[in-house]
């Protein structure tokens, strides 16, 4: 989403370059024919949660775009496909609210901010959500327990089946 996490990703992750669509779409692609090769594993690719709870914000529409590329990997490779990002928008679009933050230039501010609230003043994190206008997270990335519950969920239904 900015120049700043994609210098840190390629730092941190001691990537050979800079991430872009086809770099994780390539790089997925090879995790799961790896898996598939190698173990009797059952796979599935769960899709991502989305960054931020306003349906018009580009950090949101990007979240859409790579849980399509991850879908499209699923479908391709045959694995089974998780959908939460979909789960997760049909529930934010018909709860018709306005979150008091969105995901931006002071998302690490609000991430610490919340960090302290819940470890200093005890705050719960569904506590934390509520203050900030979100249904499924807390501070734009992190989720709440009806995120956490969705992703349980996906999975629990995944290895039943």
């Amino acid at each position: 989403m900015s120049e700043e996490n994609r210098l840190r990703a390629v730092k941190n992750m001691k990537l050979p370059t800079f991430p872009t669509d086809n770099f994780f779409k390539e790089n997925l692609s090879k995790i799961c024919l790896k898996l598939k090769s190698d173990t009797n594993a059952k796979i599935g690719l769960l899709s991502l949660p989305p960054i931020g709870e306003d349906l018009q914000h580009p950090a949101l529409k990007r979240t859409t775009h790579y849980s399509e590329i991850i879908k499209g990997i699923a479908s391709k490779q045959e694995i089974t496909y998780l959908p939460l990002h979909e789960q997760m928008k049909e529930i934010i679009k018909n709860q018709n609210h306005s979150p008091k933050t969105s995901y931006g230039k002071n998302w690490k501010f609000i991430m610490y901010r919340e960090i302290f609230f819940h470890y200093i003043l005890s705050k719960s994190f569904d506590e934390i959500s509520k203050a900030n206008g979100f249904i499924l997270l807390t501070d734009c990335l992190h989720l709440n327990r009806g995120g956490a519950e969705i992703i349980a969920n996906l999975i629990s239904e995944f290895i039943k089946n």
